[in-house]
């Protein structure tokens, strides 16, 4: 069976969730789009995860896994973005 990437539901989840194709419902999940908030998390290490993430005033456990910290960092520049539209 073929899988997908959803955006998280819970706490320490990371970043995303692979589900099976066959049970995305789009009325629970939200795909997950690889560089969502306009970069490429992914490739940084845990410790500029970290460093981001403390730059951005994100609480966090510097000892989480790296999907823990993606996934925080994701969210927050998701909320930065939504509060900061670009200006026309």
């Amino acid at each position: 069976m073929s899988t997908i990437k959803v955006k998280p539901w819970g706490k320490d989840q990371g970043a995303y969730v692979v589900i099976e194709e066959a049970d995305f419902d789009k009325e629970k999940h939200d795909l997950y789009e690889e560089g969502a908030a306009g970069s490429d998390n992914s490739k940084l290490t845990k410790k500029q995860l970290s460093e981001k993430l403390t730059e951005l005033k994100v609480v966090h456990d510097a000892g989480a896994n790296k999907d823990v910290l993606l996934g925080l960092l994701t969210e927050a520049e998701t909320k930065a973005a939504e509060n900061n539209p670009p200006a026309e």
